[in-house]
């Protein structure tokens, strides 16, 4: 990954890098790079967001645009499960990450699975 070159990426970086991996829909790459964030060196207080950023940690933007990129893929499984990975992360999910959810699953036909998501959503 960039650390390796010296370079420490701050979560805005990573995301951007996301961002232009879903969009060239590049999922297994934009799964990987937020895999690397996902181990960067944790801050001594994963309470606080500043330092979560500066750091490299994904944020829920990051995941938000992963699960874009994974439903505009038809990685629906894949999407579905991405809320869960947010709360193992600290990570929490806002109204785009339901609406991207709930959008992506009714786009890609699972009207079932976007009612299911959306209770799912409610219950947090």
């Amino acid at each position: 990954g960039m650390k390796r070159d010296g370079i420490s990426p701050d979560t805005v970086t990573y995301t951007t890098l996301v961002r232009n991996l879903c969009t060239k829909g590049d999922m297994e790459g934009a799964r990987a790079l937020v895999e690397e964030m996902k181990h960067v060196p944790a801050p001594s207080n994963l309470n606080d967001a500043r330092a979560r950023r500066a750091a490299g940690l994904p944020d829920t933007v990051t995941y938000n645009i992963l699960m874009k990129g994974l439903c505009d893929s038809g990685a629906l499984e894949a999407a579905r499960a991405i809320p869960e990975e947010m709360k193992c992360m600290g990570v929490f999910p806002d109204t785009v990450t339901c609406n991207t959810l709930v959008k992506g699953l009714c786009t890609q036909g699972d009207l079932e699975g976007a009612r299911v998501a959306m209770d799912e959503m409610k219950r947090q």
